[in-house]
């Protein structure tokens, strides 16, 4: 066993969810997808109490399970006596129905439906939020291995939310909405946008240093919203297949409208010059881009529009990172999955009327 995995255990037996956030998730030797954060955080708001209110921590033990599986070619086994599909089946049926939930709760389970959690007994809390199938390919995503669960009639095991996935691929397939052309994928037209006007937007001033989710921006103040900004690879005429593009996307609504945010990335250029852009559509109108372009080394950098900023109602888009870095390109991996996120204003700040 690893000193840091030896760490990581004793932390969460003695509940210390705050030192395994802050302290410890950053330096682990394998990939940590950004929901095993909001997990962590989960615990130390809920979970003080480990005699009582235990942290059950799903997202790890994917986390473990997934590296295990791929490093060792094990069968299935540590996730096994849990499936998420059926924890997700029995969150949800609870969640509608007052009898399925008394049944579930004779036998020893509790919920919180403000937090999102179910409390199973001999386990401890497990978190559900607000993104569940999300989270758990999230954590398959962030180490490249699609985890296995028991089949009666496979022995290598099956793949969980395969319905899920498969809607995801015909959707890549036969996603029309998309207003994506090749022509963003021009060099001379990105730089004809981005070399001569250097404007960069105002940045947001975080408050809270450490959990990051209160901040000042044009003297108000904006929360971070739960809402999940979902990125998926999209099949693009005259960009899929390319060593040097990449394109991917995401649909949400707020405040009743329908918004689409897609993301540019090129490498082009003699000296390779390293392109990126954000473009938000808002019922399917262009509202707003900005990125901008930079030589490999990371120097000549040229923005526009860049931090990214939108209001759309009460909401704030934010984002001062592209996706995917700067100095390098991997088609089909996300460099920062987080670096565009969703504000709720919460107030004025003082001085405003």
């Amino acid at each position: 066993m690893s000193l840091w995995l030896q760490a990581v255990l004793e932390n969460f037996a003695s509940g210390d969810y705050e030192n395994l956030r802050a302290n410890l998730m950053p330096m682990a030797p394998i990939p940590i997808p950004q929901c095993m954060m909001r997990e962590l955080s989960f615990g130390e708001r809920c979970c003080r109490d480990v005699e009582k209110d235990r942290l059950f921590p799903i997202r790890f033990i994917w986390l473990m399970e997934a590296h295990e599986q791929r490093m060792f070619e094990l069968e299935p086994t540590r996730s096994s006596y849990l499936h998420p599909e059926e924890l997700l089946d029995h969150w949800n049926r609870a969640s509608s129905d007052p009898e399925y939930m008394k049944s579930l709760e004779v036998s020893g389970c509790q919920f919180d439906f403000f937090e999102k959690a179910i409390k199973v007994e001999d386990m401890g809390w497990i978190y559900i939020g607000e993104q569940f199938i999300e989270d758990f390919l999230q954590v398959e995503a962030a180490l490249g291995f699609v985890i296995r669960f028991p089949d009666p009639l496979n022995k290598e095991g099956k793949p969980a939310f395969q319905a899920e996935r498969l809607r995801r691929k015909e959707e890549q397939k036969t996603d029309t909405s998309c207003p994506a052309i090749s022509e963003w994928w021009d060099e001379d037209e990105f730089h004809q946008f981005y070399r001569d006007q250097i404007e960069t937007a105002e940045k947001i001033k975080v408050l809270d240093a450490e959990k990051q989710n209160r901040a000042e921006w044009r003297g108000q103040i904006w929360r971070k919203s739960d809402i999940p900004v979902i990125w998926t690879q999209a099949i693009t005429k005259g960009v899929s297949g390319f060593i040097n593009r990449d394109h991917w996307h995401a649909k949400f609504s707020l405040s009743g409208h329908d918004l689409h945010i897609d993301h540019v990335s090129l490498l082009a250029g003699f000296i390779t010059i390293s392109c990126r852009e954000y473009r938000i559509f808002v019922d399917q109108n262009e509202a707003t881009r900005g990125g901008g372009f930079t030589h490999k080394d990371g120097g000549g950098t040229n923005l526009r529009n860049f931090p990214l900023s939108y209001v759309v109602g009460d909401y704030l888009i934010y984002a001062d990172n592209p996706l995917q870095s700067w100095q390098r390109l991997e088609i089909g991996k996300l460099d920062y999955p987080d670096a565009l996120s969703v504000w709720k204003l919460e107030k004025l700040g003082k001085g405003i009327i």
